[in-house]
C-alpha cells in the first residue's frame, strides 16, 4: 500500500513538472500569446505581422505587430486602419503582403472629399517620413504647392490644370486669407495667384479618390512571402525606430507557429518521459515487492529456527529437498496449506516433506504455525 502511494505521488510530481515546463515555455514566447492570423470577417483581409488587430474578435497582443499598423473591426465586421494622429479611420479593402501594399477606402466621404482638410490629412499621415505607410509611387501622383491668398479675390474656375481649384478651398478662421493646393505641373502663367504667398511644397501626392493604395518598406518580409512563409519579429518590444533600424525578422510556417511547434514537442517529450518513468517505476516496484516478500519469509524462517533451536532443526536447500524426495516423485497427500511428499534422508530415516502452496494467502504464516505445532 505504501509503495502504491509513493508511486502515485511520483507520477503527480512528474506531471506537474511537465505542465510547468509547458506553461513557462508558452509564456516565454512574446508575453505568452502566440500570434495567429486574424480576420474581421471570413472574406476580409488577413491580419498578420506587421499589422495587428487591436479591437474586435480575434484581438491580438501588442507584440504581434508594429505601431502604425494598427487595425480594428467595426460592429459590422469591416476592417479599419487606425490613424495615430487623427480620429478619422479608413476602411481596409485588401492587404497584399507580397507587394507590401494596402488598399484603403473612404466610402462615407469623410476624408476623401476633395477638401484641403483631407489633403492635409493625407499628407500628415502618409507622406511624412515618420509614417510607416506611404503613398504608392505611380503616374497618378502629383506634386503640390500651397498658396495663401487674400479671401477677397475670387478664384473660382471650372477647370484648373485638370482639377477644380475651388475643390481645394479651405476656409480658415482668418477671414482675410484662404489656402489653395495647386498642382506644381501647372504653368505659372495660368495661375491667378499674383497676390498670393507660397507656403509649402508637397511631392508625390496621389489624386484624392474613394480608394487609394499605400505601401510599407519596413519591415520587409518579401523573402518570407516568396518562400510561402509568414513573417514575425525576433524582438518582443516594438517601436517605430526599431522598425526602421534594428528590428530583425524571421520566417515561419503558416500552418503552425514555430513556438507552438516547440510546445507540442515539449508535450510529446513529457508524455514519453512520463510513460517511460511509469514503466520503469512499475518494473522497480514489481522487482522490489518480491524481494521484500522474500526477505520477510527468510526472517520468519530464522525466527522459527530460533524458537525451536532446542529440537535442533536442520536447514536444507531446495536442491536438497528435491534430492530427498526423489524429485517429488511420491506424493503422500494434500493438506490445507501445501502438499506432502515422501522423502528419505538416508537408508535408515524416512521423512515426510510438506511444500507450501504458492496460492497461500497468508504468505506462509499458517504453514509456519502448523510446522511449529507439529
Amino acid at each position: 500500500m505504501l509503495q502504491a502511494i509513493f508511486f502515485v505521488r511520483i507520477m503527480l510530481l512528474i506531471n506537474f513538472l511537465c505542465w510547468l515546463l509547458i506553461v513557462l515555455d508558452v509564456d516565454a514566447v512574446h508575453g505568452g500569446i502566440i500570434c495567429r492570423e486574424a480576420r474581421c470577417k471570413p472574406d476580409g483581409p488577413a491580419i498578420r505581422f506587421p499589422f495587428r488587430l487591436i479591437k474586435g474578435k480575434g484581438k491580438q497582443s501588442t507584440h504581434c505587430g508594429y505601431h502604425g499598423f494598427d487595425l480594428s473591426c467595426t460592429d459590422d465586421n469591416q476592417t479599419l486602419l487606425e490613424m495615430p494622429s487623427s480620429s478619422n479611420n479608413l476602411f481596409v479593402e485588401k492587404i497584399n503582403y507580397a507587394s507590401q501594399e494596402i488598399e484603403i477606402s473612404d466610402p462615407l466621404g469623410n476624408i476623401f472629399n476633395f477638401s484641403l482638410s483631407s489633403f492635409f490629412f493625407l499628407v500628415r499621415n502618409f507622406s511624412l517620413s515618420s509614417s510607416p505607410l506611404q503613398f504608392v509611387p505611380g503616374h497618378n501622383n502629383y506634386n503640390y504647392t500651397l498658396f495663401s491668398c487674400p479671401f477677397s479675390e475670387a478664384r473660382y474656375y471650372g477647370d484648373f490644370c485638370g482639377m477644380e481649384l475651388g475643390s481645394y478651398r479651405f476656409e480658415q478662421k482668418d477671414p482675410e486669407n484662404q489656402t489653395y493646393a495647386v498642382k506644381s505641373q501647372c504653368s505659372i502663367d495660368r495661375l491667378p495667384l499674383e497676390s498670393c504667398t507660397k507656403l509649402h511644397d508637397y511631392t508625390s501626392i496621389p489624386d484624392i479618390s474613394s480608394q487609394m493604395k499605400l505601401h510599407w518598406s519596413k519591415p520587409s518580409c518579401r523573402h518570407c512571402e516568396e518562400m510561402g512563409k509568414a513573417c514575425r519579429s525576433k524582438i518582443s518590444e516594438y517601436s517605430l525606430a526599431r522598425v526602421n533600424k534594428t528590428a530583425e525578422r524571421e520566417c515561419l510556417d503558416f500552418a503552425e507557429d514555430s513556438s507552438h511547434r516547440g510546445t507540442r514537442i515539449k508535450i510529446s517529450v513529457c508524455t514519453v518521459s512520463v510513460a517511460f518513468i511509469a514503466v520503469g517505476a512499475l518494473i522497480i516496484y514489481h522487482a522490489y515487492s518480491p524481494n521484500k516478500t522474500e526477505k520477510t519469509n527468510q526472517l520468519r524462517i530464522e525466527r522459527f529456527l530460533e524458537d525451536y533451536i532446542a529440537q535442533k532443526p536442520s536447514r536444507y536447500s531446495y536442491a536438497d529437498i528435491k534430492r530427498i524426495t526423489n524429485q517429488f516423485k511420491d506424493k503422500l497427500g494434500q493438506g490445507a496449506y501445501g502438499t506432502v511428499f515422501k522423502g528419505k534422508l538416508s537408508s535408515e530415516f524416512l521423512v515426510a516433506v510438506k511444500i507450501l502452496n504458492n496460492s497461500n494467502e497468508n504468505n506462509g504464516e499458517d504453514f509456519t504455525n502448523e510446522m511449529g505445532t507439529m
